[in-house]
């Protein structure tokens, strides 16, 4: 239930399990985040995507892309937190070439739900 902060291939960032829905409350009280601005989910593995996901994107180019500095917009699935984003359809996932955060991951239940760690509408956190 509760947040970390984490180093992700782009910027730092503020994680906590997405299938809890009291974590994902705190991320948007600790940013002062609009509820309607969607979250992103991190996974450690392409192949995660699949439960999470309804994925419509070539398995090569998927490769291709993940794990990197890119976020995907897919159609969630029915496994995904339904408190996590409800006002839309979609979800945008991350599996970040950054091995820390792979391996966190990996260690989840499920996924991640994660975003940048700023006050939201400010600047991202590039350095500690």
């Amino acid at each position: 239930g509760g947040l970390v902060a984490v180093p992700t291939d782009t910027v730092y960032g503020v994680a906590c399990l997405a299938q809890d829905s009291a974590a994902v409350r705190s991320i948007y009280r600790l940013k002062g985040r609009n509820g309607a601005k969607p979250l992103a989910i991190c996974l450690g593995d392409v192949e995660r995507l699949y439960r999470y996901c309804r994925v419509n994107v070539p398995d090569e180019l998927l490769r291709d892309l993940l794990p990197g500095p890119v976020t995907l917009v897919l159609e969630r699935s029915e496994e995904l937190n339904k408190d996590l984003n409800p006002f839309t359809s979609l979800v945008g996932v991350r599996i970040p070439d950054h091995p820390f955060m792979r391996d966190l991951a990996r260690a989840c239940s499920g996924p991640l739900a994660l975003t940048s760690a700023n006050i939201s509408s400010q600047g991202s956190t590039l350095t500690v």
